[in-house]
């Protein structure tokens, strides 16, 4: 029997020697891996590239996105990002032409706004043109502080507005993101497309601020049959 003892004991230690046995994996306990990021695309009618390069080579181009389309962010550098479109398409976009998809809307339903530098009255105004005095603008707040929004503009300029001047009502900001839409295609001047964007304000949005803004811009109003 005591002859047995130091065999049993190099078993014992041998057997310590072994693969170690790891616990379940984060998946088989059942944890969700994190989504993907995120992000807005800031400007109407940019281009997504096939390849990392800004060159305007038609061989390099897949598609157009507008302002307010969300991608999806598979690889991203300070330059360029790889994005996933709706649609399953995947290309390239300057990073610099995205915003994080965690930003929120707000509407603009005054014709004279006050945009200023800091969320400060004290603090320089920011030089407003046409593109910033539309009533029905559609903004996006990406910071608020101390009774005012840092919003950013369609035209890409930032600036500090008092949040009461804006309204963040779901039904508002459903019908400006069709009137910005509209808008968009006046500019083109493809009137037949504004017009369907016009009519889908006046028949979903009617009751709101925006139809009535929408009918001042394009005669269209809200049926009260």
């Amino acid at each position: 029997m005591w002859r047995c003892l130091p065999v049993l004991i190099g078993l014992v230690a041998l057997s310590g020697c072994g693969p170690r046995r790891e616990g379940p994996s984060p998946a088989a306990q059942g944890e969700q891996p994190s989504r993907p990021a995120e992000a807005l695309v800031k400007y109407n009618k940019l281009a997504v590239r096939l390849q990392p390069r800004e060159v305007k080579d038609p061989k390099n181009y897949l598609t157009t996105v507008n302002r307010g389309e969300k991608v999806v962010v598979l690889e991203q550098d300070s330059a360029w990002t790889k994005v996933r479109l709706s649609d399953d398409k995947e290309g390239y976009i300057p990073s610099r032409y995205l915003v994080p998809a965690d930003v929120n809307y707000a509407v603009m339903l005054i014709g004279e706004l006050l945009v200023y530098q800091r969320p400060d009255p004290s603090s320089p105004r920011l030089a407003a043109d046409t593109a910033m005095a539309r009533q029905g603008l559609l903004l996006w707040v990406t910071k608020q502080k101390d009774g005012f929004a840092e919003c950013q503009f369609p035209n890409g300029k930032s600036g500090w507005i008092a949040s009461g001047e804006l309204t963040t009502d779901s039904t508002e900001v459903a019908a400006a993101r069709l009137l910005e839409q509209a808008r968009a295609m006046v500019a083109e001047n493809k009137m037949d497309e504004a017009a369907a964007f016009y009519l889908k304000i006046a028949e979903r949005y009617g009751q709101s601020r925006v139809a009535a803004v929408a009918a001042d811009e394009s005669g269209i109003s809200a049926r009260t049959e």
